[in-house]
């Protein structure tokens, strides 16, 4: 006959060994600088008068926010962005004085590509500094979509108020020309480049080849 040994069945309902005292759990480096480039995207949005609502818990591999768009009396249009954030603190991918680079990752681009909203990257380095593009209309090109390589341009893509506010045309596309659209039935509209387009219908999509290619209906003659 086996005899129990003593102490055995104490020993088996022991609590696991706690840390020492004082010893927090650390938060990840990288979800600090995630954080940050988030705050960076709010802080440019409420700027240029729009509304930003994140997502919670924001997620690497969703969709970390949207921008729902005023128009200039700072009423909401029901427009509504979707946005995915990419933030570091240092040395964008092949970087100069103008440009830089940034590769996706293939199953967050499917990802972005497959919804049924607008949506836009935007890569920053806080506190100040971002730079975005229209995620469907980037891609469109099969040659592009392939090497999944975005090339910032770093005038025509920045991400600011004072690029919003000086008309740049990819960044009014989205933050100001799409905000203020809605005009009467049979008043004409201009693009951001200044070019004209037939009168708009009515709660149609606005003229912007970068987001909406395809929806916008001019008015019937």
């Amino acid at each position: 006959m086996t005899r129990r040994r003593r102490g055995h069945q104490a020993a088996s309902t022991r609590e696991p060994a706690q840390p020492p005292a004082g010893r927090a759990k650390a938060v990840p480096k990288s979800v600090r600088i995630g954080q940050r480039g988030i705050n960076v995207i709010e802080r440019i949005v409420e700027d240029v008068g729009h509304l930003w609502t994140p997502t919670r818990p924001a997620s690497d591999a969703g969709t970390d926010g949207f921008i729902e768009l005023c128009d200039h009396e700072e009423r909401s249009t029901g427009q509504v962005v979707q946005v995915q954030s990419k933030a570091t603190l240092g040395a964008f991918r092949n970087e100069t004085a103008t440009s830089s680079e940034f590769l996706c990752d293939e199953r967050d681009l499917t990802r972005w590509l497959e919804g049924n909203a607008p949506f836009i990257l935007i890569v920053s380095r806080p506190p100040d500094e971002a730079y975005w593009i229209p995620v469907k209309s980037y891609f469109s090109d099969p040659a592009v979509r392939t090497k999944r390589l975005v090339v910032f341009d770093k005038v025509a893509h920045a991400f600011n108020k004072e690029a919003a506010q000086a008309a740049s045309p990819m960044m009014s596309a989205v933050l100001f020309f799409a905000g203020s659209w809605i005009p009467p039935c049979c008043t004409s509209a201009r693009t951001p480049n200044g070019d004209s387009n037939p009168p708009l219908r009515r709660n149609a999509s606005p003229p912007c080849a970068m987001l909406w290619p395809t929806s916008w209906t001019p008015c019937p003659s």
